[in-house]
This record gives structure tokens, C-alpha cells and sequence, in this order.
């Protein structure tokens, strides 16, 4: 019996010492490079499904293009803080790529 209790009483110690000190050794671990303070979060667009492509204006910094996988085309003109859907009129909302045009940014290219 002493013994049992002197075995459970070491598997308590060493649990209750990995559940109080394990955090520190593991924050201890975490790599201190150079993109180490930046956070995940979406900024966008606010559609269901995922983003299959996208591409911006050169020399535009500010203008993205996203196609969607299941919500068609968007734009932002803020750098991505809000996005705009540019193609609610079409018949198709799958798209797999797009490109804007290199000799007129107005015109944008979408491969369904």
C-alpha cells in the first residue's frame, strides 16, 4: 500500500509540475524572429469559401483583385481594409484566376 501511494503521489508531483511550468518552457521555445509580433487576422473580403487568386496594380499600392472560389471578383482600394464585389452582374461566380491588364489597370481579366 505505501508503496502505491508513494507512486501515485510522484505521478501528482510531476503532473502538477508539467501543467504549472510546462507554459513557461514552451514560451521559452517560441521562435524570436523577425515576423515573431505580428498576429493572424482577416481583413478580407468577408465572403464564404476562399480566395483562389489574386493580384494588385502596379504602381498602385493601394488596389487588390481577389477571385473567389464561390463569390466571384473583389476589389479594394484601401490596400485590403475593405473590399467591394465587381462582379454580382455575371452569370458565373467560380473563379479560378485573374490578371489585370499591363497596358490599362481598368481592365481586368477573370478565368472561370
Amino acid at each position: 500500500m505505501k508503496t502505491s501511494r508513494r507512486i501515485l503521489l510522484a505521478l501528482s508531483i510531476v503532473l502538477i509540475s508539467t501543467l504549472v511550468f510546462g507554459d513557461e518552457a514552451i514560451e521559452k521555445k517560441k521562435d524570436k524572429g523577425p515576423l515573431s509580433g505580428l498576429e493572424y487576422r482577416l481583413i478580407g473580403p468577408s465572403v464564404g469559401g476562399r480566395v483562389s487568386r489574386v493580384t494588385g496594380v502596379p504602381g498602385d499600392e493601394l488596389t487588390y483583385y481577389a477571385a473567389t472560389a464561390a463569390g466571384g471578383v473583389w476589389k479594394s482600394v484601401s490596400g485590403g481594409s475593405k473590399w467591394e464585389s465587381i462582379f454580382d452582374d455575371q452569370p458565373v461566380s467560380s473563379i479560378g484566376s485573374i490578371a489585370v491588364a499591363p497596358s490599362d489597370p481598368n481592365v481586368v481579366w477573370v478565368g472561370s
